[in-house]
């Protein structure tokens, strides 16, 4: 087997590998509508999806309120924007930030569902936008919260609440309100050294603090967190998140950081050395950004993509047609994790099997388009089921120990992505 591939069960034991072959990494692009004017969208969607067309999905607003954005894109002033490229993630409900005659209640979240739906998105991802109200974890956020206890006891209902209404529009993940800055390649094992080594600019105080978390384990729930932030799950993508009024989604994480979450940033994002250190850690990235924002130093220009970034999306194109970083929409990239860690692996076979929040039934459509890597020693006749029924898929043999499951495309609407 190619040892670039990295398999979920390091033993010599029959695995999934982490990643379809021959794609050693998967990099999806988790872009914010703000600041998005029409002229820039256009130049946007032109680059991004028709000329390199990356088979990335978008996210949208469906109001915008912002009255120090007047301009900016939206679902329902611009409702072309759905049948352009796809989309999988709404960010809130819509902009109500800067906007003192418009403020967010539960209303505004019925009404924003109901154009939803009238629209035919049914977004699988929420994300929060900065201080809003509507925010389910972001900068505190209680969107989730349905009701507010005061110190006496008495219980008052949240206006801004609207997590139910979130999940009927379809939503299964979360964005867990942080940026992962420090650790290059996700959703791979990372032991304390190099966790601490990416938070200190010392190797020496790195070294130490790996060594007293290790020697203090065992009292890990005295110790301050800031301090002793590792754990084994720490560099996973998503987990899941229970919310106050005791529903449950997956929050995933972004990677980026605060100050290069624009069109000029993303150039300096996905450099050449960042692609090639996420290659080689086999490892992932949910890239933060927003497209439609630039430098204020740039304002004025017509041109909204900076050469930079142009050439850094053209890097990223050639090494997904190279089959070496695979590319995807953040969702399809979410639901293949959450199908992989929750498939039974055995010595003849793999059976998918539902994990009961994104998939609390399992059904061979679910697995449309999808493509996964199996690790056997030897090979042999292999057997692919869906929750023990057998499933119909494409096999090809990649190499001696190595097979590439295909599962025929399923054409979606517009939150197929």
């Amino acid at each position: 087997m190619n040892p670039a591939w990295r398999r979920c069960n390091p033993s010599g034991a029959p695995s999934l590998l982490a990643y379809p072959p021959p794609y050693q990494a998967w990099l999806t692009l988790s872009n914010d509508p703000d600041n998005t004017q029409i002229e820039h969208w256009k130049q946007i969607h032109e680059l991004v999806w028709e000329e390199l067309a990356l088979p990335f999905a978008d996210s949208f607003f469906v109001f915008n309120h912002n009255e120090a954005l007047p301009d900016q894109v939206n679902l329902v002033d611009h409702p072309e924007i759905l049948d352009a490229h796809p989309h999988d993630s709404m960010h809130t409900w819509g902009d109500y930030v800067g906007a003192p005659k418009r403020r967010f209640n539960r209303e505004e979240a019925e009404l924003a569902l109901r154009r939803m739906t009238e629209a035919g998105i049914r977004p699988r991802i929420w994300t929060d936008h900065a201080g809003s109200s509507c925010n389910l974890i972001h900068r505190g956020g209680t969107g989730g919260l349905p009701s507010f206890t005061d110190g006496s006891g008495h219980q008052y209902p949240n206006v801004d609440y609207s997590l139910d209404l979130i999940r009927a529009a379809g939503v299964c993940y979360v964005w867990d309100g942080r940026l992962t800055q420090h650790l290059i390649g996700q959703d791979r094992p990372v032991g304390r050294r190099e966790w601490y080594s990416g938070l200190s600019s010392s190797p020496l105080k790195a070294v130490a603090r790996a060594t007293l978390d290790r020697i203090l384990d065992p009292a890990r729930r005295f110790l301050s967190h800031e301090i002793f932030s590792y754990d084994e799950d720490a560099n996973r993508p998503y987990r899941a998140y229970r919310f106050a009024d005791r529903s449950t989604l997956y929050a995933f994480q972004r990677y980026g950081t605060w100050d290069r979450a624009d069109i000029d940033g993303l150039g300096e994002l996905l450099s050449a050395a960042f692609l090639e250190r996420l290659r080689a850690a086999a490892g992932s990235a949910v890239i933060y950004t927003h497209l439609g924002k630039r430098r204020a130093g740039r304002a004025g220009e017509s041109q909204h993509i900076p050469g930079s970034t142009r050439r850094a999306l053209e890097r990223l194109a050639a090494a997904y047609a190279e089959g070496h970083i695979l590319l995807s929409s953040t969702s399809r990239f979410l639901d293949y994790l959450v199908l992989r860690d929750h498939a039974t692996v055995g010595p003849t076979g793999i059976d998918f099997r539902a994990d009961g929040l994104r998939f609390p039934s399992l059904y061979p459509s679910d697995l449309g388009g999808l493509e996964f890597g199996f690790f056997r020693k030897g090979g042999g006749e292999l057997c692919v089921t869906c929750q023990g029924e057998p499933l119909a898929c494409e096999v090809d043999r990649v190499d001696t120990d190595t097979v590439r499951i295909r599962f025929p495309e399923l054409r979606e609407g517009h939150a197929g992505a």
